[in-house]
């Protein structure tokens, strides 16, 4: 921004944090997929299944046993919504959140 007068400010561009966030806990890593059921929460995208299918094929090689459930939110470009996200987490050992773009 420029002045008249010849001045000029300068601005910070580094964000200032209103509050802190709560420090929130990763779920603890399973040892192994055997037996899980592993949720794919898929955005929507154009060409996503194709992305998870491959996911899936992949992770079946090594875990043969693993159990797949695969949900689609139903407008991409929203977060899914919490009746989605507490469905899936309820029915999942393990989630693969997709963001095919």
């Amino acid at each position: 921004m420029s002045f008249a007068d010849g001045g000029f400010v300068v601005l910070n561009p580094v964000g200032e944090v209103g509050r802190q966030r709560a420090q929130e806990k990763l779920s603890p890593r399973l040892s192994s997929l055997a037996t899980k059921r592993l949720g794919l929460l898929d955005d929507g995208f154009s060409g996503s299944d194709i992305y998870f299918k491959e996911i899936e094929r992949l992770l079946r090689e090594g875990s043969p046993d693993l159990v797949t459930r695969h949900w689609v939110k139903e407008i991409l470009s929203r977060p899914a919504p919490q009746s989605l996200v507490e469905e899936v987490a309820s029915q999942s050992d393990a989630v693969i959140v997709g963001l095919c773009a």
